[in-house]
């Protein structure tokens, strides 16, 4: 048998996304010499190129519903654990974490993680019928088939604690993502009203990712003198250059392709907003700190609150506040002091959010479960 242990990472969605990038993170830093890594995604990785350095095989399976490779998934995971009994299976997002349960609990050997990294508020929002009866679905099969896993993890205090509240289970831990390398050094604020304000917005272009409300906001601004831009791929890309288009605001956004080095896009610009209607853990909040930009933040759940010490030294909005979310931006353009206080109260403490703080924390998980 293989001194090495198998890991098994599984995610529906293997796009440029926080979800995907906190796993390669995490995967890239781990003892390749203590670990076969094993990866799986419903349709395509977009990041296999860079995958393959570190991983044993992936497997991108050809299925339209995430139920459906599950016939599949078991088998895979049933070869890999007849030639080497320390394995480990770790599902991500919520519905595909039940399916792994309901599926794969009956392995013999077999360890299950189960990790949780979106806000728990998510089930309570939906935005057609179909979703309603889909997420109460969930939220149902989350409280009886989570307690089946070995472990649940978070990938924050907050979610952490409304998930306990859910479940009514104890064996609920947190681990925050693996963000960013390294902190890099506070620098003076770098915005004055003479200059064009950049403002920038980075994630997959969604319904829930909440974009209309930021490019609604616009319209009120009672001055010219700005650029948004938006980094991000997704179904909702069509409908919100509609709402530019309505707004004649086409000189005033360009959409940038997602892509996995945001640093220039960082760089470039004077303000970040993230206007989730829920979050799980926005690494690229993190990243815009990093990069010493002040951050407006929609009420969004999970992360948000760990991040800016339970909301102490946030700018936040509510989602659907278009107009709220115009008063702050004019009063980060008449007097940024106050927002560049927050940014550095904040950054002093996102080194508990480098990969190196995950990776050691992610080893005594597994040590401890292959004991």
């Amino acid at each position: 048998m293989s001194l090495k242990k198998n890991l098994i990472f599984f995610l529906p969605n293997f796009s440029f996304g926080g979800a995907a990038n906190s796993i390669i993170r995490l995967c890239e830093g781990l003892d390749k010499k203590k670990y076969d890594i094993f990866i799986i995604s419903i349709g395509k990785n977009y990041y296999k190129k860079r995958i393959n350095k570190f991983c044993t095989k992936v497997y991108e399976l050809n299925f339209t519903k995430t139920i459906y490779s599950f016939f599949f998934i078991r088998k895979i995971v049933l070869e890999l654990i007849k030639k080497n009994k320390n394995t480990l299976f770790i599902s991500n997002i919520n519905y595909a974490n039940v399916l792994s349960v309901f599926f794969l609990r009956s392995i013999l050997y077999l360890k299950i993680i189960l990790i949780e990294r979106t806000s728990i508020n998510e089930l309570s929002i939906y935005f057609n019928y179909k979703e309603f009866i889909k997420k109460n679905i969930i939220k149902i099969m989350v409280k009886y088939f989570y307690k089946k896993a070995d472990v649940i993890i978070t990938n924050s205090k907050k979610t952490a604690k409304d998930l306990k509240q859910l479940t009514k289970i104890n064996k609920i831990f947190y681990i925050y993502p693996p963000s960013i390398k390294k902190v890099f050094l506070y620098k003076k604020p770098s915005y004055n009203n003479t200059k064009t304000l950049r403002i920038l917005t980075v994630g997959r272009l969604a319904v829930e990712k909440n974009l209309k409300t930021v490019i609604t906001s616009l319209k009120y601004l009672n001055f010219k003198n700005f650029k948004l831009l938006i980094v991000g791929a997704g179904d909702e890309k069509e409908k919100l250059k509609k709402i530019i288009t309505n707004y004649k605001l086409q000189k005033k956004v360009t959409f940038f392709h997602q892509t996995e080095n945001l640093r220039n896009y960082y760089k470039s610009a004077h303000l970040f907003i993230n206007s989730s209607y829920f979050e799980g853990f926005p690494n690229s909040v993190i990243e815009a700190i990093n990069y010493n930009l002040p951050v407006l933040c929609s009420r969004s759940g999970g992360g948000i609150h760990d991040i800016f010490y339970n909301n102490k030294f946030g700018n936040f909005f509510n989602a659907n506040d278009y107009y709220g979310l115009s008063r702050l931006i004019k009063k980060f353009t008449e007097n940024p002091t106050k927002f560049y206080f927050n940014l550095e109260k904040v950054k002093k403490r996102i080194a508990i959010f480098r990969t190196k703080n995950n990776i050691n924390l992610y080893n005594k998980l597994f040590n401890s479960l292959f004991k």
